[in-house]
């Protein structure tokens, strides 16, 4: 069952949970960017979702805020 593998919280690790913290933000530059707020969750679901599958591949400190930024620039771009 998915929803009984969630972690709550507490068992977050710190980049995602700084991410989770910046979602307002990081949905609002998005949405600026792209134009189309549906289209903003969708890119920055994306996003969060290549984030917690590989988080090897981020930053483990507070460089994951601007890293993000980039992430989704490139992403609204694309």
């Amino acid at each position: 069952d998915p929803y009984n593998e969630m972690m709550d919280a507490a068992d977050t690790p710190a980049p995602v949970a700084t991410l989770l913290a910046n979602h307002r933000a990081f949905l609002s530059y998005l949405e600026r960017r792209v134009g189309d707020r549906a289209l903003a969750e969708d890119i920055l679901q994306e996003a969060f979702a290549k984030v917690v599958s590989r988080p090897d591949q981020s930053p483990a400190d507070d460089a994951i805020v601007p890293w993000f930024y980039r992430t989704l620039r490139n992403a609204a771009i694309d």
